[in-house]
Parts: C-alpha cells; sequence; structure tokens
C-alpha cells in the first residue's frame, strides 16, 4: 500500500446504532485539537501518562480507568498497541483479551466526531493517538461503540492484561452478607506492596454522610 492511499476498515459500524452518539469522522490530521496540543506532532505515544487520558461522550470509564493505569506500564502497553509509530496509511493493529483470547484488531484511523470536528470518545493529550485507537479496537470487537456504554474494571483489566482478577465488594444488597472490610483492607496493602494493578468502581446511587462514613 502506497503512503498516498488510506486504508479503510470493511467493517462499518451500523449508523443507526451510534447516529445519536456522534455526527461523522475524521482522520487524526483533520481533527480540532484543543490549544495546548497543537505544539505537538500527532504521534501514537509521546511519553504517555494516565493523566494524559481523558474520557468522553461515553459511559466507558470501566475501561477507561484500566487504560489509564497501564498507560505508564510500556511492557503491557506496548504489548497491545502492535503499531507503535504514526502511519499515514491509516493502518493501525491492536492486540486484546476477549474472553480469555488475545485477538489482534486491525482498524483505520477515522475517529469520531463532532459538528466542531472535536473527538467525541476517549483521547489523550499532546495528540497521542493510542487511547483513541485502542478504544475503537474495542468497539470493533464489541459491535460498535454504543456496546462498550457501562461495565466493569475487571473487564477493562482482563481486557488489557489477559490477566485473571479479584473483585471486592465494600457493601452488599444483602444484609446478611456484609464484607469483611478489615480483610479488604489487607488484601489492597498486600496487593500494592507486590504490585498489582488496582482500580475501582463507584455506584451513582445517593447516599448520606453517615452512610460514607460507614464505608
Amino acid at each position: 500500500m502506497k503512503n498516498s492511499d488510506h486504508y479503510k476498515d470493511s467493517v462499518v459500524e451500523d449508523k443507526n446504532d451510534s447516529a445519536n452518539i456522534y455526527v461523522h469522522r475524521l482522520r487524526p490530521e483533520q481533527i480540532r485539537w484543543s490549544k495546548e496540543a497543537q505544539q505537538y506532532s500527532l504521534s501514537v505515544f509521546n511519553q504517555p501518562h494516565s493523566k494524559d487520558i481523558n474520557q468522553g461522550r461515553l459511559g466507558d470509564c470501566w475501561f477507561v480507568s484500566a487504560l489509564s493505569l497501564i498507560a505508564e506500564i510500556p511492557q503491557i502497553l506496548y504489548k497491545v498497541m502492535i503499531t507503535k509509530q504514526y502511519n499515514p496509511v491509516g493502518l493501525y493493529k491492536i492486540r486484546l483479551c476477549n474472553r480469555g483470547i488475545w485477538q489482534v484488531v486491525t482498524i483505520d484511523d477515522m475517529l469520531p466526531v463532532t459538528e466542531a470536528n472535536s473527538l467525541v470518545f476517549t483521547r489523550s493529550q499532546k495528540k497521542q493517538l493510542f487511547a483513541s485507537l485502542i478504544e475503537k479496537a474495542l468497539a470493533k470487537l464489541h459491535g460498535s461503540y454504543k456496546a462498550l456504554d457501562s461495565g466493569r474494571c475487571v473487564e477493562g483489566l482482563q481486557t488489557l492484561t489477559g490477566k485473571p482478577c479479584e473483585v471486592f465488594l465494600l457493601h452488599s444488597t444483602d444484609p446478611k452478607k456484609k464484607p469483611n472490610l478489615n480483610h479488604i483492607w489487607a488484601k489492597i496493602i498486600q496487593s500494592k506492596a507486590k504490585g498489582y494493578l488496582m482500580t475501582c468502581l463507584t455506584s451513582n446511587e445517593q447516599r448520606n454522610g453517615e452512610v460514607f462514613d460507614r464505608m
């Protein structure tokens, strides 16, 4: 493929499924970037940091939080992002773990944008493309961006690491099954000492100060 050609993904997302989420798609060089990003050139990576990643208009914080965790761990991030350099042709390969099996997903670089031509979904600062591309690969794997709306952090970690994960609930809907918070805290301290990746998921339930203090 010549540099003048542009790779186009043969799998096109159902417009009816996503028409209410974004307007259209553009290539990275056509996207309107923030003023802070103008000083940078387009790249897949530019010294990635967890604070570089911003969630967009999609309820996939379960995945974005996991992606932020591995942003500073090259041995994991670079295993996921197979194409590590900006590709003018627009072809990128991403490796994701789906139900325990690693799969290589090939995508183009057409990214969903708003009417103002700014990115709709997850983006990285400094004109880095890795977060947007990995999210797009996951959307392709599951059929659409809309399919990523809501999930569990454990799913995000397993998708990016391929490793088994353990979940601890800080409260239960069953009053007879109260979690042992001392045991959970001890596990957290132990896991941190071993260098395990950890993230958390909060509930959108309304709780008063008394309940918060008990937790």
